[in-house]
């Protein structure tokens, strides 16, 4: 591994030391649905269980030019944050008609962890971003 990838794999797990308990606790969604075996691309979604203070975050991956992540109303694109991997060139992430639209803007299969910006204020997470 180079040094950069090296760097990534030490931020991924130092990322999944801080969310851990979340994902432990959160409900799964799928807001583009259920992925076939062989998709292109997926987003899951870990929700904050009923009771309790938790931070919404989630992952999408792709190798398409866009997803369209349709939480409705709720989840505008000014509230995701991107948790991973910031150091990498960030997607585009932008309101669409029918949610929130994520724009890899490269050839080559990538992954973002989000987190919405208001439950990371509240939750013991410090700011964590969503997909």
């Amino acid at each position: 591994m180079t040094a950069d990838q090296l760097q990534l794999v030490h931020d991924a797990a130092t990322l999944f030391k801080d969310i851990r308990r979340d994902i432990a606790n959160a409900v799964p969604g799928w807001p583009m649905g259920l992925p076939d075996w062989y998709a292109d691309h997926l987003a899951l979604d870990h929700s904050p269980p009923p009771i309790g203070p938790s931070s919404t975050s989630g992952i999408a991956a792709a190798e398409t030019p866009e997803l369209t992540l349709r939480f409705g109303t709720k989840v505008r694109a000014d509230q995701l944050l991107e948790r991973y991997p910031c150091r990498l060139e960030a997607w585009n992430v932008a309101d669409g008609p029918d949610g929130v639209v994520l724009s890899p803007g490269v050839a080559e299969p990538s992954a973002r962890i989000y987190e919405l910006a208001e439950l990371a204020r509240s939750s013991h997470n410090s700011a964590l971003p969503l997909a």
